[in-house]
């Protein structure tokens, strides 16, 4: 673990001196995710999306983390996205969404 919190701070820290790269946006977001810092990530995956809005990967990471908070509706809207710039992608989280859903129904 120590390794991968040396790396969070690494990405803090880059995020400090270059807020408005995509790409460092969405690696701080994965690495929060990582740590399961959702809420968190969610911001810096919104934000890199913000900043390209045809970058596929941060629109994946965004709906993923969105489905672990239990925002379906919005990872859904996300998937929709999605589809326009990446349908490889698209289908890939859509497979999460399916998997996730018949897994939260399975424990009811």
């Amino acid at each position: 673990m120590g390794r991968e919190k040396e790396a969070l701070k690494s990405l803090r820290k880059a995020y400090e001196l270059n807020p408005k790269i995509a790409e460092i946006n969405n690696n701080l977001g994965v690495a929060l995710d990582h740590f399961g810092k959702q809420k968190e990530a969610i911001k810096y995956f919104q934000n890199a999306v913000k900043m390209k809005s045809d970058y596929a990967e941060a629109q994946y990471n965004l709906a993923c983390s969105l489905m672990e908070i239990g925002e379906r509706d919005q990872a859904y809207a996300q998937l929709k996205l999605l589809e326009i710039n990446d349908f490889e992608i698209a289908e890939r989280l859509r497979n999460v969404i399916r998997g996730k859903y018949v897994i939260d129904a399975s424990k009811q």
